[in-house]
């Protein structure tokens, strides 16, 4: 390992140590126990831009494109906004990477991967990277401090610092650094400056490689190994591994300054991996991390504070002491828009929540408001001590601030509280489409709220062998409108809502003490014969597991199980046999597994069946043809696949479209409304289509079972509903039908059709 030139060190302020909330007693194991092993979900993007002399090395992983027959194109700009607008670079490129050049060196340049959806017509996929092409300081581990000047692979400085101050001291640039060990200690980065690793002795830009020549940096005891400064334009670290060893506090901290991560890896920090903090309140501060992996830390992965406009993907947070990820609190300044947008990474094994995320108002709030956008999609949230994620409304009674929160494609398994918990306190939309969550030791979606009414979507979701319920809606003002979701083996029951009633339509529920809790069901169906098909392929027998002989779970009852049935352990995948049962409900599973998620669930599978559940439904399935459906219209089925936008739960779609759906109830329909009350629903992902609004694709449905004659309207892109004459009945629930053929403009119908039970008074 390389130790710092005496030289260098005399050209370094004296810097205290920083001050890292969040402390602990170093990394390892996301609070004890097996570390999980834990990887990122495949999600097509660029994943590095390494910027030399007058060209860039772009790498991009395109193997969910090429495996549905697609195309794709790379893209080169100035500008983020526009980056596509010209003519590709290349399309369907060989390989994986390729070098792109000659550019000008001194500009910052902007990279695409783009979807070819038709000629001329692109969209982007995964995150647009930014490199500046200039003649690299070069950095190697073997090279001698005599003569050295960092100009070229000959002359290259045996440490980073020195790399790093020259291009400082040039105004910024671009500095490489070769596979190699390196002692920083604390290792202060510059706006400006980016910092490339992975190089091999020839310091080739085409052979760059991370894997192959790892750079690994190391920091000093209760330092931070790599701090940036400097407000803009930010820097770029690319290719990097930083393993504090046990000893040093943080790994990489950006303080008010723009941080682009790619390929990054932190690893063994006594606090927190990755720090993103700014005390500014005007303003957004940008970090992309892309192909970041933050792990056996002795507080958070990553931690976040401050306005930011952030993306995540194809990253890894997991075994840490603490959470995975922990925002607190992601701020919205006033008149500006702030927004996290979390593609294809994992949160695994960590002590507490897998994410934690606080949104706030900025202290001093102003008069113009603002709005997040949080978008997760095809993410995973699995063994985490407390939620696999905490999505939490801070700005309560803050007049004009409010929350766009999409969830699609997550999978959410074996965490030890609820699979995903949304804390809607305030002004917001919320989606929850096509999760997954699984064998959780709370509920699999948990929604709370406060006094403010809304409503929050779930659809074409599977909630299945969880501790709590599948769904649950407790506290406060905001139901549960499930749509086409499946419902199965909940050990508390289906779907519960304790302050307000929630609704479901077009559901199927399997084997549960309970099915529905103050929930008005409409075109949904329940079976608890387990012998009677309902889905193609699913469990006979849900069972909780509630601890662990070494390798042997503990179940709160065996059930039905016998020697040789087959199973499965946490919804892992693994087909295991029970090769014999012992007292206190242990059961000894063949193979063994490597650590036993408590708590969690094992589930039973009939003989000759895989252990892949298929929620397709079987031939003469009661849900076949029983969802909501329109007078006189096809028949539709319930469950997951009967809905306009079903499809493998814990995944979705390559591209992911925008969803036309209705996203806020502007009248209080979860309470009491009055007689002559006007109905009215705002939509998200389109603009509604008023051809398609008509009496049989929106409907009310009164006390008797007969359609009111409610008046329809379209008022600025709204759904509106006016009362009958005489007003809405009194004398029982009216139930409001909005069906899948309603759509938008552009052709795109409702993504979760919608039933709605009110009272009127």
């Amino acid at each position: 390992m390389v130790q710092l030139d005496s030289r260098i060190l005399l050209l370094l302020p004296v810097m205290a140590a920083a001050c890292a909330g969040g402390g602990g007693g170093g990394g390892g194991g996301g609070g004890g126990g097996t570390p999980v092993v834990a990887d990122s979900r495949d999600v097509p993007g660029l994943v590095s831009a390494v910027a030399g002399s007058a060209a860039v090395r772009l790498e991009w992983d395109a193997t969910a494109v090429a495996a549905l027959g697609g195309s794709f194109a790379l893209f080169a700009g100035t500008d983020p906004a526009t980056v596509l607008s010209g003519a590709p670079i290349a399309v369907d490129p060989p390989g994986s990477a390729l070098i792109h050049g000659p550019l000008n060196n001194g500009v910052r340049y902007v990279f695409a991967l783009a979807l070819v959806e038709g000629p001329g017509q692109y969209r982007k996929l995964g995150a647009i990277l930014r490199a500046s092409p200039a003649a690299p300081i070069y950095v190697d581990a073997n090279a001698s401090p005599n003569g050295a000047d960092g100009l070229t692979p000959q002359t290259a400085f045996p440490d980073p610092i020195s790399g790093v101050l020259t291009a400082q001291l040039a105004g910024g640039g671009n500095v490489w650094v070769r596979g190699g060990e390196y002692d920083v200690g604390h290792l202060p980065l510059s706006s400006g400056v980016d910092l490339y690793g992975g190089f091999g002795p020839s310091f080739d830009l085409a052979g760059v490689n991370r894997i192959q020549s790892p750079t690994v940096l190391h920091g000093a005891p209760n330092q931070i190994a790599l701090q940036l400064s400097g407000g803009n334009p930010g820097s770029v670290v690319d290719g990097l591994t930083i393993d504090n060893q046990g000893v040093g506090l943080i790994g990489f901290e950006a303080d008010d300054t723009d941080a682009y991560l790619r390929q990054l890896e932190v690893r063994n920090c006594t606090g927190r991996g990755i720090k993103l903090f700014t005390s500014v309140t005007d303003r957004l501060i940008s970090a992309h991390l892309v192909g970041v992996r933050s792990e056996e830390n002795g507080a958070d992965g990553l931690f976040v504070q401050g306005p930011f406009e952030l993306e995540i993907e194809r990253s890894v947070f997991a075994n840490n002491a603490q959470e995975g990820a922990e925002f607190d609190d992601l701020l919205g300044p006033d008149g500006v828009h702030a927004s996290l947008e979390v593609r294809g990474s994992t949160f695994a094994g960590n002590g507490t929540e897998g994410l934690d995320v606080d949104l706030a108002a900025t202290p001093l709030a102003g008069p113009n408001g603002s709005r997040f956008s949080i978008e997760f999609e095809q993410c995973t949230f699995e063994q985490n001590g407390a939620a696999g994620m905490l999505l939490d409304i801070d700005f309560e009674l803050v007049t004009g601030w409010s929350a766009d929160i999409a969830l699609r494609g997550l999978q959410a398994r074996a965490n030890g509280g609820a699979g995903v918990h949304l804390d809607l306190d305030w002004q917001s939309t919320a989606l929850v489409h096509r999760l997954l969550s699984t064998s959780n030791g709370g509920d699999g979606l948990f929604v709370t709220s406060e006094s403010r009414p809304g409503i929050a979507t779930v659809s074409s979701s599977a909630l299945v062998g969880n501790g709590g319920f599948g769904l649950h809606a407790a506290q406060g003002q905001v139901p549960l409108l499930a749509s086409h979701c499946v419902l199965a083996g909940n050990a508390a029951g289906g779907f519960a809502s304790d302050t307000v009633r929630s609704q479901a339509t077009s559901c199927a529920l399997w084997l549960q003490p309970t099915g529905f809790t103050n929930v008005a069901a409409r075109g949904s169906v329940t079976q608890n014969a387990p012998l009677q098909g309902l889905f193609a392929r699913v469990p006979s027998e849900y069972l909780r597991v509630i601890g662990a002989n070494g390798s042997n779970p503990l179940l709160a009852n065996v059930g039905g199980l016998a020697v040789g049935d087959r199973v499965e352990l946490a919804d892992d995948g693994v087909e295991r046999q029970i090769s014999s049962l012992g007292g206190l409900g242990e059961a000894n599973l063949s193979p063994a597994p490597a650590s036993v998620p408590s708590p969690s669930g094992l589930t039973r599978f009939q003989s000759g069946s895989p252990v892949d559940e298929d929620y397709q439904l079987a031939p003469g399935s009661v849900a076949s043809g029983a969802g909501m459906s329109m007078p006189g219209g096809a028949a539709v089925d319930a469950g997951i696949f009967g809905s306009p936008s079903g499809g493998v739960p814990g995944s979705e779609d390559l591209p992911a479209d925008a969803l036309f759906r209705i996203s806020e109830s502007l009248s209080p329909i979860a309470a009491t409304v009055a007689t002559n009350q006007v109905l009215q629903f705002s939509f998200q992902g389109g603009s509604l289509s008023g051809s398609t609004v008509n009496a049989g694709s929106v409907r009310v449905v009164g006390p008797a079972g007969n359609t009111l004659s409610a008046t329809l309207s379209t008022p600025q892109g709204r759904l509106s509903l006016a009362p009958p004459p005489g007003g809405w009945p009194t004398n029982g629930l009216c139930i409001l039908e909005v069906h899948g053929t309603v759509g938008a403009t552009d052709g795109r119908l409702l993504a979760a059709p919608l039933s709605l039970a009110f009272q009127a008074q």
